[in-house]
């Protein structure tokens, strides 16, 4: 299949939808899709940037494995905040997550969650490829000091 049209379909995009956001005519992307023409490289990565799902749209449809994902790594409660959370995301937003780790996670933890969510099944098509940029985190100490919040990034100087 051809890139231009492997791109197109997933993103639930007609040849005229694309050319409107590309800002071309739907002939061009017809003839690049034939093969009769070759898109330059300019070109390409515009119509790639139109094909490319917003993170709001991704966290929507794999709700389920992110929650999973999250679970295997000691963290719970995942909630979306900044440019997604307002619905204001576009292509190129990253993903800003809020999570609630156990009293034993680690910064291991962390970034195993950090690298699940950016390598997930999400991600395996160029298309889908999308930053998390932020993973905010606040844990609870034991009742015996008020519940009082820190953050983890604290505990280890601290200790427990």
């Amino acid at each position: 299949m051809n890139e231009i049209r492997a791109l197109r379909e997933p993103a639930g995009l007609s040849q005229s939808e694309l050319a409107a956001k590309v800002g071309m005519s739907q002939p061009n992307i017809s003839t690049y899709e034939s093969g009769a023409r070759i898109p330059g490289a300019s070109t390409k990565s515009r119509i790639r940037a139109a094909c490319r799902p917003r993170p709001g749209r991704l966290l929507s449809e794999h709700r389920r494995e992110t929650r999973r994902l999250a679970a295997e790594r000691k963290a719970h409660d995942p909630r979306a905040f900044g440019s997604v959370a307002r619905g204001e995301d576009t292509a190129f937003s990253d993903l800003d997550l809020l999570v609630r780790f156990d009293d034993d996670a680690c910064l291991f933890d962390l970034v195993g969650m950090t690298e699940a969510l950016s390598g997930s099944g999400w991600t395996s098509s160029p298309r889908a490829a999308w930053p998390v940029g932020t993973v905010r985190y606040t844990a609870r100490r034991s009742r015996s000091d008020g519940g009082r919040r820190r953050s983890r990034s604290s505990r280890g100087s601290h200790g427990a």
